[in-house]
């Protein structure tokens, strides 16, 4: 049998994450607009370092929202006392806050579940992060996860099999950079209580600045199996500024977002710092 690669599914999204990684390793250089004691070039990690940087009429916003992405989290720990509320396409409400300078804890709910699994329970996840920052550019976290929604299987089951409600994930992050200019890999291991998968839920993601106001966002989810590979993956834009995030992006995975669009499904998103 011969074994197909989960990128295949979606070769575009590799060729992205393959450009992101190379303008990770080879940082842009990027000019300020006419300042006037501003005349010089800054890299995207000097730029998240000036504050509040006004040049032609453009101001560098105080806030990268470099913590996370559009699903989950960098390992760049959250501060103490410190959080954010996100919602997307209205019906996905998740909120992050600080417990400590090493600890953070989250949860969220798709409110649209409620209405649709008629009886059943709605759709929701909780999570606990602890970690820290080796030092300004290497990030290490570890992070305990449940979600309630079915994983990813690989045959359809029987009618009269128990579905799990949910599975629970382990994972390990690194995360390279900054707030303004990182990358990102996660390992986890994935257990529904009644089995674990035969394979590592793999995370990959980065976030680039590439204007006072803007990132570029990756993050790509694969639940790996030696026989069948799932891969979910999604890339857009972030519109940032000191307290309000707006993300706009595609995601894509082959059962779901292939049937709305070819390219997968549109998502809007916005994230409120407090």
């Amino acid at each position: 049998m011969i074994r197909k690669s989960p990128f295949r599914a979606f070769p575009a999204y590799a060729l992205l994450g393959c450009a992101f990684i190379a303008l990770f390793f080879c940082p842009p250089a990027v000019a300020s607009f006419g300042a006037p004691h501003d005349t010089g070039a800054y890299t995207l990690g000097e730029w998240s370092k000036r504050g509040k940087f006004r040049s032609g009429g453009l101001r560098l916003s105080r806030e990268a929202h470099g913590k996370h992405y559009f699903l989950g989290t960098s390992a760049i720990p959250q501060a103490k006392g410190t959080g954010y509320y996100k919602n997307t396409l209205v019906t996905l409400n998740s909120a992050s806050y600080g417990l400590t300078r090493h600890l953070a804890i989250g949860a969220g709910l798709d409110v649209f579940s409620i209405i649709t699994t008629r009886g059943a329970d709605p759709n929701w996840y909780a999570r606990m992060q602890f970690g820290g920052s080796v030092s300004s550019l290497l990030h290490l976290g570890v992070q305990a996860m449940y979600m309630a929604l079915p994983p990813p299987r690989r045959t359809e089951p029987s009618a009269t099999a128990s579905l799990p409600s949910g599975f629970g994930t382990l994972m390990g992050l690194a995360t390279v950079g900054n707030e303004a200019y990182q990358f990102t890999l996660g390992a986890a291991y994935l257990n529904d209580g009644t089995q674990a998968a035969r394979g590592p839920l793999l995370q990959v993601a980065g976030m680039m600045r590439v204007a006072p106001n803007l990132a570029v966002v990756m993050e790509h989810w694969i639940f790996t199996d030696p026989d069948n590979s799932y891969p979910m993956y999604s890339a857009g834009v972030r519109i940032l500024g000191d307290h309000l995030a707006l993300d706009i992006g595609l995601a894509y995975d082959r059962e779901r977002s292939a049937t709305i669009t070819p390219i997968g499904l549109p998502f809007l998103s916005g994230t409120l710092n407090f």
